[in-house]
């Protein structure tokens, strides 16, 4: 099931209009605090990242100007019975 009481923070950098971004992610797992600096691939309303080959991926999802929701894939070698991690973000310069 998602986790979706736990921080997480997202930090775009910079987006083109060709697509590219680069973003910031950070988050708690299991009260540690975790972050990845990662380039993300921009379609319409979703930014999607993968912290190296066979990592954990990232979807970023808008609901509307001011936040959305985050879904962070295990690694490829992980146990198939690992969920995705799912939370939400809310905007915080608006």
């Amino acid at each position: 099931s998602g986790r979706g009481d736990v921080p997480f923070l997202l930090i775009v950098l910079s987006a083109t209009d060709g697509r590219a971004a680069e973003i910031i992610v950070a988050w708690l797992d299991a009260g540690r605090p975790i972050w990845r600096y990662l380039p993300a691939k921009l379609s319409g309303d979703t930014l999607e990242a993968q912290a190296w080959a066979n990592g954990q991926r990232f979807a970023l999802r808008w609901s509307g100007r001011d936040g959305g929701s985050a879904t962070i894939f295990a690694p490829a070698n992980a146990s198939a019975s690992t969920t995705p991690f799912n939370t939400r973000f809310t905007r915080l310069d608006g």
